[in-house]
């Protein structure tokens, strides 16, 4: 995890959420998800977007958002606490594994342009922490623009 620093705080909540994205997102060690995740956990992507429920949910949709990468980090770029809940602003930063995942027309130029294969994308995420542990969690992004650097349709 890259930490560009622009809100600096001490808070529990954050600091258990950075700990969670170094380790889980970053790292991809499924196994310490307990850790930081309570087990009932539920997980809302954007307003019209699946709905997570459960820390074997969780953990299969971690698994299957990085699988198609071998280089993953996330970086929390704004951290705001109050109460339990953490807002935050975050980036990815991704290298693809395989240039066959990449739109028809990028994939001819994968083998001349290599940077073809990282990926950047971003969004924000409200994260409600009990007793240290994640027990909701909300996040906006915008898959399309994924897709855009993939070469893929909307």
């Amino acid at each position: 995890m890259t930490d560009t620093g622009a809100v600096a705080t001490s808070a529990a909540g954050t600091t258990r959420l950075r700990a969670f994205v170094q380790t889980v997102w970053c790292g991809g060690n499924l196994a310490e998800l307990p850790r930081f995740v309570h087990p009932d956990v539920v997980v809302r992507a954007g307003t019209d977007g699946p709905c997570i429920r459960g820390l074997p949910a969780m953990a299969g949709a971690i698994r299957q958002a990085r699988e198609p990468f071998d280089h993953y980090e996330m970086s929390l770029v704004e951290a705001v606490e109050q109460g339990s809940v953490v807002a935050t602003r975050w980036t990815v930063r991704a290298r693809l594994r395989d240039p066959g995942l990449l739109g028809e027309h990028l994939r001819a130029l994968a083998g001349e342009l290599t940077d073809l294969l990282w990926l950047g994308f971003g969004g924000m995420s409200f994260t409600t922490f009990r007793d240290g542990l994640i027990v909701q969690e909300q996040t906006e992004s915008n898959p399309a623009t994924a897709r855009a650097q993939l070469g893929l349709p909307g």
